[in-house]
């Protein structure tokens, strides 16, 4: 039985988690891949980072690698703790999945079920010192479109790829995102997901983005589409469908394209 098949995922995050461990379609193995999962609200983006962590370490274990570790990080501990700490005890209860904290891991997540195929680390980036010793085969950020382009005055790309290591013959070391298309990063990772106009030429090969919107997660109800009515239309359209060509993220959020941008 695949792992897909206990996971509960839908196709895009399936397409999500095979691309985060270097299997791409039509296309040969990508080992370093950066990949982006979202561009609207309600996509299942959390579901599928956490998905991604323990598809990894189970893709690591079978290939020989048990014992790994993989880094989930949110913009803050708050919200580190309350979209994930449960809902990754509950998503993967069938492997003895439990929220712990100890001097060595700090916040992690480890398998009871199946304790030999490593563990996830929790961390939040309003501590990026404790973030960047954190070394990993995988990074899974949420909501990187909070944030800024620089931190202390470095690249936040650079920060969020420097936990990564890669062992000799592991068959990926991965950097990934689930994101809404506002907030204040919204224009850096515009430029390194949807236009490429960030990507160095030699990396163009290894930046994926899979679309996905509410119209993809069937746990979404139809209340959650009537509260989008109260937002403005711009995050609205953005929330919905995923549009990226708001003139400046959320900073503005009452302008549009087509009503406010000189041709």
């Amino acid at each position: 039985m695949h792992y897909f098949d206990r996971m509960s995922l839908n196709p895009e995050q399936r397409l999500f988690c095979s691309i985060c461990v270097g299997d791409t379609v039509g296309a040969k193995k990508v080992r370093n891949p950066i990949v982006g999962y979202g561009g609207a609200g309600g996509g299942g983006k959390s579901y599928g980072l956490r998905a991604a962590c323990v598809y990894a370490l189970l893709t690591a274990t079978a290939a020989g690698f048990p014992g790994q570790t993989a880094v989930l990080a949110t913009t803050d501990f708050p919200r580190l703790r309350d979209r994930h700490y449960a809902a990754f005890a509950e998503q993967y209860a069938w492997l003895g999945a439990t929220v712990g904290d100890s001097h060595k891991y700090g916040p992690h997540v480890h398998f009871k079920a199946a304790p030999h195929i490593g563990i996830v680390k929790l961390r939040n980036l309003a501590n990026p010192d404790g973030f960047r010793g954190s070394e990993s085969i995988m990074v899974a950020i949420d909501e990187p479109t909070e944030l800024p382009e620089n931190i202390k005055g470095q690249p936040v790309l650079g920060l969020l790829l420097y936990p990564l290591r890669t062992l000799a013959g592991m068959p990926f070391s991965t950097l990934c995102m689930g994101m809404n298309p506002d907030g204040i990063g919204h224009g850096h990772m515009k430029r390194l997901f949807i236009t490429g106009e960030s990507v160095k030429p030699n990396d163009r090969h290894r930046i994926f983005f899979i679309k996905a919107t509410a119209a993809d997660n069937h746990a979404i109800t139809q209340d959650w589409y009537n509260n989008l009515e109260y937002l403005s239309e711009s995050v609205r359209k953005a929330r919905l469908e995923g549009s990226w060509d708001s003139p400046s993220g959320v900073r503005f959020p009452t302008l549009s394209r087509e009503a406010h941008l000189f041709k």
